[in-house]
């Protein structure tokens, strides 16, 4: 019973944590809850010795709680987004992540970062931020200080391109285009958001849109990320999908399917961030940070260039469909 009592304070801990993310995260300017939660974390592992008892729950809650948000986050998702975008946005995203995932498999072996490091920063980038390294990172991180060192790059790469797109498109070449380049580029929805509304409201709807078509695309992105990286693997074995992706797709259809009112959505999603935004201080209390600065300069170095890559598609695909 001991034993069990030791194991929930890494978990209350990590919850406390959380909650403390999730209140004072709207106060800061240009901070989410999950990156947030992250730094203090990777703060309170590097200035405090936290009990050894703790590591179970701690762990815990970097995995399982984990895994219970990406379910969640399903409800966020309907698989109309895609269906709303008309056939040559979706040719425009499906080419993009396919190339994206394909040069992080190739650059992430040139760059000095962790291939798994790597991998994580690459798939983020093509599709959801900070959401798809956590919904992959229990599949193929080989460390789970991994996912939180490519959550970091995805964040910081995610809040440049908000702040400078708004002004980088202003350019009459691509005006017109700033909605995908924005809803097909950034890492998060509330990147999207910022970037998208900075410009005009127009602009901000249809660049979620977008980003949410790329976020529908997750499991499928999955499948053929880990036929690319498990290529001696069988057919049948990189077809599954972990339990939670089964549930995330579960989730999209659900509210696809079925007319479910916007509150109970909106809970059920805002369920998911709290829940990913606890796991996040979790792994934040497992980063050290020479590990963090060891690792992070060649993860942010890879994560640059597989961000301009990405741009660099979309904006020569959307000259040509």
């Amino acid at each position: 019973m001991n034993g069990v009592n030791t194991n929930l304070k890494g978990v209350i801990f990590s919850v406390i944590l959380g909650s403390i993310s999730l209140l004072v995260a709207p106060y800061i300017p240009l901070v989410n809850g999950i990156i947030l939660a992250l730094l203090l974390g990777i703060i309170i592992s590097n200035s405090l010795s936290l009990p050894k008892s703790w590591e179970k729950g701690i762990q815990f809650s970097s995995k399982n709680i984990l895994e219970t948000a990406i379910i969640f986050l399903g409800f966020g998702v309907s698989f109309t987004d895609i269906s709303n975008l008309g056939w040559e946005i979706v040719v425009i995203l499906v080419i993009s992540i396919v190339v994206v995932l394909i040069a992080t498999l190739y650059l992430s072996k040139i760059f000095t970062c962790r291939t798994s490091t790597g991998y994580l920063v690459g798939f983020g980038t093509a599709i959801c931020g900070s959401s798809a390294i956590a919904a992959i990172a229990p599949k193929i991180a080989t460390n789970k200080k991994d996912a939180g060192i490519a959550i970091a790059v995805v964040n910081l790469l995610g809040l440049v391109g908000m702040v400078s797109f708004p002004i980088l498109l202003t350019d009459e070449v691509l005006a017109d285009k700033a909605a995908l380049i924005i809803g097909g580029t950034l890492h998060g929805v509330s990147n999207v958001a910022g970037a998208g509304f900075a410009m005009d409201e127009l602009t901000g709807d249809l660049a979620i849109t977008i980003k949410l078509g790329r976020v529908a695309l997750l499991a499928p992105a999955m499948i053929f990320f880990n036929f690319i990286i498990n290529r001696k693997a069988s057919f049948k074995e990189n077809l599954k999908l972990p339990f939670y992706i089964i549930g995330f797709v579960i989730a999209t259809a659900i509210v696809s399917v079925f007319d479910i009112p916007a509150e109970y959505t909106s809970s059920l999603r805002w369920i998911g961030k709290a829940l990913l935004t606890i796991s996040m201080a979790a792994i934040g209390l497992n980063i050290h940070l020479s590990h963090l600065y060891n690792e992070g300069k060649a993860a942010l170095g890879f994560g640059v260039v597989i961000f301009s890559i990405l741009i660099g598609v979309i904006i020569a695909l959307s000259y040509f469909l």
